[in-house]
């Protein structure tokens, strides 16, 4: 018998410049505790930088607050800018949101296309395949250790 449909509720947490970001949380939370309550599977969150004129909350804090908000969803962080990070802090990062959600993580990944985002973290875009498979490699497991992800294996490995 095939799976049933799910849906699942993208939110964007982007917002013009000079919006109350306090209130338009609030809203982004009730938001969530709907999406809960109706049976949706998942919620997801996307990942910018550097988006004036709008001011945007941080997918990491964002999706770790508003998995307590909705604690039946999946929490699916997508899509993370590999190509901009450190491969031991993603597998960390996502390793530990898995635990606090109690294994509802769902991980996304993507190249990034914004040259202003790549000059932020000091790289480019013709850099950006390189690092990211370097990056996806790394830490596209459960969790670092079990990735074999180490301070001075990542340091050895990582050429950025």
């Amino acid at each position: 018998m095939p799976a049933a449909m799910q849906f699942g509720l993208m939110m964007r947490a982007q917002f013009p410049a000079g919006d109350d970001m306090q209130a338009r949380f609030r809203e982004l939370a009730e938001q969530a505790r709907l999406a809960d309550a109706l049976g949706y599977a998942s919620i997801t969150n996307g990942m910018h930088y550097s988006s004036a004129p709008w001011q945007d909350l941080q997918q990491m804090p964002f999706l770790c607050r508003i998995m307590a908000e909705a604690p039946h969803v999946r929490i699916n962080f997508g899509l993370v800018l590999l190509s901009l990070h450190k491969p031991l802090d993603v597998a960390e990062q996502i390793a530990t949101a898995d635990v606090l959600s109690g294994g509802k993580v769902i991980f996304g990944a993507a190249l990034g296309y914004r040259d202003v985002e790549f000059l932020a973290f000091g790289t480019t875009q013709k850099e950006r395949v390189k690092r990211f498979e370097l990056t996806r490699r790394q830490s596209g497991r459960r969790s670092a250790s079990a990735a074999g992800i180490t301070s001075a294996s990542a340091r050895a490995s990582c050429p950025f």
